[in-house]
């Protein structure tokens, strides 16, 4: 008889979308099982620390709500599942909706709230967005240049995650769309002038990396993030902020964006990379380069946005190690758009 093979386990993230016991909305938990009706939870702390301790009545279980942000089987992204647990770092996994092809699951709702509304009533609700996104100078040109400027980022070990700090600069919007012309028109002033700080710091910061001796340290740091860069960011930041009735979603180009109400509460003051990913697009006229967006935007905006509350030391060394997921997701993008258009990275 044969020895039984090891059993592996398997990991997920997942946020929180109706807390309970110690998580709350918005919270990212790790949920790591071997059987996937069972879960063992870790908080993503601003220390990286474990959820403070939680004493329910006895035998009295708790229930949250959370929504997959990185998948593992059998759960796929935008999954929605029930979490029960008395012990809030152990939980039984209930499946509750799956999203079918990407589609945006329906609002959490909590157990003492009102009967579902109809779907026509919610749809507003599930649409609503701060900002659409316009790409109106992406064609050939731009996609081979994103290729070419990929492939060489990645024979360049020692960047970590700082080869998409680099990348998703050639990524961001050109234009975009508030509720009001004024504040469009506002806002695309301070995107063009962030585009052009944010290439600017670009150029020079992926020259050194090709120095003899090179390294992450204070001085190159902050060739990539310059004053310039912030300034338009702050300004840009002041338009956002303001209050914003909804807008409509833009005609499909090559490449669209939105920045959803949600997402902007949860990653708008997260640090320049995380500001940055909301710009990217995260749809496209090619459905294939559209998941393949939306997913490297996803991995970037969740990943980048817990980093930024770690310590500046961990931080910074936490970011010059290769991140795999990242990698993976930025090599299955340039490889979507090269085929989509037909064009590779020069030799």
């Amino acid at each position: 008889m044969s020895a039984r093979e090891p059993l592996i386990p398997q990991l997920a993230l997942v946020r929180v979308v109706a807390g309970g016991g110690p998580y709350r909305q918005h919270d990212v938990l790790s949920m790591a099982f071997v059987e996937p009706a069972i879960g063992r939870l870790l908080k993503h702390g601003d220390n990286g620390e474990d959820p403070a301790p939680f004493e329910p009545p006895p035998m009295v279980p708790e229930t949250i709500c959370v929504e997959v942000v990185q998948p593992a089987a059998p759960h796929a992204r935008a999954d929605r599942l029930v979490l029960a647990f008395i012990d809030p770092t152990l939980a039984r996994v209930v499946p509750g909706y799956r999203a079918p092809n990407g589609e945006a699951p329906p609002p959490a709702r909590s157990p003492a709230a009102a009967p579902p509304e109809p779907l026509s009533a919610r749809a507003p609700e599930m649409q609503t967005m701060q900002a659409v996104l316009r790409y109106e100078r992406w064609g050939e040109s731009e996609a081979r240049r994103f290729i070419a400027v990929v492939d060489k980022l990645f024979t360049i070990d020692r960047l970590g995650w700082y080869r998409h700090s680099l990348a998703m600069r050639l990524l961001l919007a050109d234009a975009i769309v508030v509720s009001d012309a004024k504040s469009s028109a506002e806002a695309t002033r301070h995107l063009t002038m962030l585009r052009a700080a944010a290439a600017d710091a670009l150029n020079a910061p992926l020259l050194a990396v090709y120095m003899p001796h090179f390294e992450v340290d204070s001085e190159w740091l902050s060739s990539i993030e310059t004053p310039a860069m912030i300034s338009s960011i702050a300004d840009l930041c002041e338009v956002l902020d303001r209050p914003n009735a909804g807008v409509e979603p833009a005609e499909m180009a090559e490449l669209s964006g939105t920045v959803g109400h949600d997402e902007w509460l949860r990653w708008g003051s997260c640090g320049v990379d995380t500001f940055l990913a909301l710009l990217l697009p995260n749809g496209a006229r090619l459905p294939s380069v559209g998941q393949r967006l939306a997913d490297y935007r996803t991995g970037l905006l969740e990943l980048f946005g817990q980093m930024s509350q770690a310590p500046a030391a961990v931080r910074t060394s936490h970011l010059t190690q290769a991140n795999h997921l990242l990698d993976d997701r930025l090599w299955n993008l340039a490889g979507a758009l090269q085929d989509a258009w037909g064009v590779n990275a020069p030799a």
